[in-house]
């Protein structure tokens, strides 16, 4: 083997080492992905959680005021 050949094909393996090295890395970048999106949704519920029990609180005062303002006037 010639020193041009020895020199492509050690080229060549180098090339092939580092194109599946950049695969391999593209491959893992999604790794774990699932985790982040089911943690997304999570605190999406959360807040919309937090936001109906506030809601609820501020209409649960007006409904008892209304009530009582209601039985107030009949007794």
């Amino acid at each position: 083997m010639s020193s041009i050949q020895r020199v492509a094909v050690s080229t060549q393996v180098a090339v092939v080492g580092f194109v599946a090295g950049v695969f391999n890395r593209l491959g893992d970048r999604e790794k774990g992905q699932s985790s982040a999106e089911y943690a997304g949704i999570i605190i999406v519920a959360v807040t919309l959680v937090g936001l109906l029990i506030a809601a609820a609180t501020t209409w649960g005062g007006s409904i008892t005021t209304l009530i009582s303002n209601k039985i107030a006037e009949l007794g």
